[in-house]
């Protein structure tokens, strides 16, 4: 392809850089001292490489190690329970909307009591039992 390799001096004598499994040993040694800068090359030449290394594998896509798919699907079966749990739970809130209307009525009234017992509260923290309270109470129902 023509790009011309640089000479690679590594500060710990050591350390080895992964290589992928199809390049034979001497090139993975090569590969350990020289380095050849990919982004020399055109947009097309690259992409046509990058093409020719994936057909060498016989896959399109990369198919990840076994303990990420076995995470990526214990994370979606949650992410769809809590999905499907939410949208139960706000149809049961919504059938329980008129009780819920019926003490919005009453609110205003609870606030002003709550307030005179404890002025330096903030209004939303009675409003806030009021919610937890019907909330409870339409779960035990």
């Amino acid at each position: 392809m023509g790009l011309e390799p640089e000479r690679v001096v590594r500060k710990n004598k050591n350390s080895r850089r992964p290589v992928a499994e199809y390049v034979k040993q001497k090139w993975k040694e090569w590969l350990q001292t020289h380095r050849i800068e990919l982004n020399a090359m055109t947009t097309p030449n690259f992409l046509r490489w990058l093409d020719d290394k994936i057909a060498l594998t016989g896959q399109g896509k990369l198919i990840q190690p076994e303990a990420v798919l076995t995470k990526e699907l214990h994370d979606k079966v949650q992410e769809t329970l809590k999905q499907t749990l939410t949208e139960l739970i706000l149809k049961e809130n919504e059938e329980l909307k008129p009780v819920h209307d019926e003490k919005a009525k009453r609110l205003a009234k609870d606030v002003t009591k709550d307030l005179e017992k404890k002025p330096t509260q903030s209004w939303r923290d009675p409003v806030k039992r009021v919610a937890i309270n019907l909330a409870e109470n339409s779960n035990a129902e």
